[in-house]
């Protein structure tokens, strides 16, 4: 059973248009997180935090799928986005409280590890492309025909 909670962020995320987020705003505040804290001091300034305003901070969610036109494995993000860059995480959680499980930093089409510019994963064309690069490997023998065609061959 998916927690309600969960399918509900995840249905605002990855809504087509962009949630924005009023980072004063103790309903939805996502800088009360402390994963996103942490990436917006490495991001920012202590005065560029401060002066952030509504539209500022946008969230929006990724939801990867072996129906997708260009199949991926399945799996949801959510990314937070500034003008300098975006953080990805997953949500975990149950039906009262989750938190956001950090996955990447991504800075244009560069995705790095989340606590390190050290570790560079790569250029990849979406989010999607990405999550399939770092956890396919590991979500293939949950979903051996995701990526298989009729032939027995890999899909684009």
């Amino acid at each position: 059973m998916i927690p309600r909670a969960l399918i509900a962020i995840l249905a605002l995320a990855a809504s087509s248009s962009p949630w924005a987020v009023e980072p004063h705003n103790t309903q939805g505040n996502w800088l009360s997180y402390p994963e996103v804290v942490t990436w917006l001091k490495k991001e920012m300034s202590d005065a560029e935090i401060a002066a952030l305003e509504r539209n500022d901070l946008r969230v929006s969610g990724d939801i990867c799928s072996c129906s997708d036109n260009r199949p991926h494995y399945p799996y949801a993000i959510v990314k937070i986005s500034t003008k300098k860059s975006s953080f990805l995480a997953r949500i975990e959680g149950n039906e009262t409280a989750f938190r956001l499980r950090p996955i990447a930093i991504q800075k244009g089409k560069k995705y790095f590890l989340s606590d390190s510019d050290d570790t560079y994963f790569g250029e990849f064309e979406s989010t999607c492309d990405f999550t399939d690069a770092r956890y396919g490997p590991r979500l293939a023998q949950f979903f051996p025909d995701c990526k298989a065609d009729s032939a027995g061959g890999m899909k684009n």
